[in-house]
């Protein structure tokens, strides 16, 4: 995994660098207004993900993990695009491919271990704290706190 942190200590740099693992996987990261959220599109051997800028850069990583998401699922070789509204990031969306995807992103975003680290070891519990270390929206945060208190805390 791909974890951007200079030092332990310096847990403003605590988080998952998308970028880096896109471009590991030589996939191409782009800004585009004309898309509600995201949008992931295979055409040969390119992969590109586009992003709407207007999002808040919390939304916009989870955007762009939900996207990577279905390259790592492989979806795509399901279906060659996918388009994301606002119901495909919905906890009760039916669509089991999108479910995979929020499940795949949220996991990629906020890793147990990593969660656990800074509750636990660094004694953070502040939402707010933890969502800006992190650099996810808040829900996101609370939802992976209950999770992982779901698994026995392990």
């Amino acid at each position: 995994m791909i974890i951007n942190s200079k030092k332990e200590s310096d847990l403003e740099q605590f988080y998952i660098d998308l970028e880096k693992l896109a471009n590991k996987y030589s996939i191409d990261i782009s800004e585009n207004e004309n898309i509600e959220y995201g949008k992931i599109r295979k055409r040969g051997d390119k992969v590109d993900i586009f992003v709407n800028p207007t999002l808040s850069d919390e939304k916009k990583r989870f955007v762009i993990a939900h996207e990577l998401a279905h390259f790592f699922l492989g979806h795509l070789d399901i279906k060659k695009e996918y388009s994301e509204s606002v119901r495909h990031f919905d906890i009760e969306n039916s669509d089991i491919l999108e479910q995979e995807a929020n499940m795949f992103a949220s996991q990629l975003l906020v890793p147990n271990h990593m969660l656990k680290y800074l509750i636990y070891v660094n004694q953070i519990t502040d939402i707010d704290r933890l969502s800006k270390i992190m650099r996810v929206p808040k829900n996101l945060i609370i939802t992976r706190i209950e999770e992982t208190e779901g698994d026995g805390g392990s």
